[in-house]
Order: C-alpha cells, then structure tokens, then sequence
C-alpha cells in the first residue's frame, strides 16, 4: 500500500518518499546556512521587515523561529509571535507537537524547538528566556 504525507492546512496530498524532507529538516538547513549572521543586516534584516514591514533592532530569536517554520518550512500556521513567551504559550496548545518539561526529557531530537529558561522555574513573560532549534539529536539519561 502506498504511503502519503497529507497536509490539512494547506490542502495537498503527496506521495511518501525516505528522502522527503520533513520542515523541521528546512527549518534546521535554514539556521545552518545562516549561523553567524550579524544582527541586523542580512537575513537578520529580511525577518525582522518580514515580521514587522520594516526593520526593528530588537530580539529576534522568536521571529527567526517563526519566519523558519512560515517561511522556509512552508508551515502556514505555524504561530507569528515575537516573544519567546507568547511563542512557548501557542505552541503549549497547537498541533506542532508535544511539550515536555526538563524533568521528562530523554532525549532532544534534530529540530526540537527548545525554550531556554536562564533564571528561575518558571517561564513567565517577564523571565529571562531565548528560544532555538536543536541541530542534533542528544540522548542522555537525568
């Protein structure tokens, strides 16, 4: 029987393949090709005018998530936020997979989303926070 990958959102059915990249490869390849850029010129610049309609110089580790996944992933509903904290919040309750806490974690997958929490417990929106993609898998026992 043949196998398909069926996007809802966008409406389109495509034949299953092993080198069919899933987005969290693009989005991986994406910051791979990009690491080092200086901020805020560059691909720094398209993201920020691409979130904003013009360049801000302010923290762009939200956006550059988001316009990864929107973008370059094809994830049209992917959310848009430009807060680590808002971004955290609509994916705990979207269909982009599951949250696990730090206790819970084995292991990190290539293209895990990650929410790096500096200070403190919990995030909150005023905690010092970032957010990233991990580039390799990492299996660890805590």
């Amino acid at each position: 029987m043949s196998k398909y990958i069926i996007d809802t959102e966008a409406g389109t059915c495509v034949p299953f393949s092993p080198t069919v990249e899933k987005p969290s490869d693009k989005m991986v390849q994406f910051f791979q090709a990009n690491r080092g850029v200086k901020e805020y010129t560059g691909v720094v610049e398209t993201i920020q005018r691409w979130y904003y309609g013009h360049l801000v110089k302010a923290a762009w580790c939200a956006t550059s998530l988001c316009y990864a996944a929107r973008v370059m992933a094809g994830l049209s509903g992917f959310p848009k936020k430009d807060n680590v904290y808002e971004l955290y919040t609509a994916l705990k309750s979207s269909i982009y997979g599951v949250m696990i806490d730090r206790p819970d974690i084995k292991n990190i997958r290539r293209g895990d989303i990650l929410f790096f929490l500096w200070d403190g417990n919990t995030m909150t929106a005023g905690s010092s926070k970032h957010v990233g993609l991990a580039e390799y898998n990492a299996d660890y026992d805590t």
